[in-house]
């Protein structure tokens, strides 16, 4: 989860119009059978100094996103994003107890988010995921869980 964080961190650093970042991570095992899916929600309203360290730090000691690779779209695929490499995921439902919640992208994938989303957030707010991120998360699940059994 660390590197998840880290990760969100720098996303949210080369991101300055955003203040919201969302990181996902699916852990398989070829011990165990099933796998694991990670979500963090990081709002950072205010980049600081302080935070520029840390994401300073991510990148130099870990690498994260020092060589971004930008792919463009292919004849017939069209970007849904606004120019900014992100797409707005739609805040559909907030379970009141739980502040755990479903979202939905502009082309109707929907992903529950089990991590409590802060107070402040509501139904019909947004939330911007990198664009790449989103398409590859989609298309790695779209295939169903990798085989893990040796």
């Amino acid at each position: 989860m660390g590197e998840l964080v880290g990760r969100c961190i720098v996303a949210r650093g080369l991101n300055q119009a955003k203040t919201k970042v969302i990181g996902l991570l699916a852990e398989f095992s070829k011990r165990v059978e099933g796998s694991t899916t990670s979500v963090c929600f990081l709002e950072i309203r205010d980049w600081t100094a302080e935070w520029q360290e840390q994401m300073d730090y991510q990148q130099r000691e870990f690498g994260y996103f020092t060589k971004p690779q930008i792919k463009e779209p292919s004849e017939g695929e069209h970007s849904q994003n606004d120019s900014d490499g992100t797409i707005d995921l739609t805040i559909k439902r907030v379970d009141p107890g739980t502040r755990q919640s479903l979202v939905e992208s502009p082309d109707g994938f929907v992903v529950q988010i089990l991590d409590p989303l802060p107070g402040h957030l509501k139904v019909g707010d947004t939330l911007a995921v990198d664009e790449n991120l989103w398409r590859q998360w989609k298309e790695y699940w779209a295939l169903g869980p990798p085989d893990t059994k040796d």
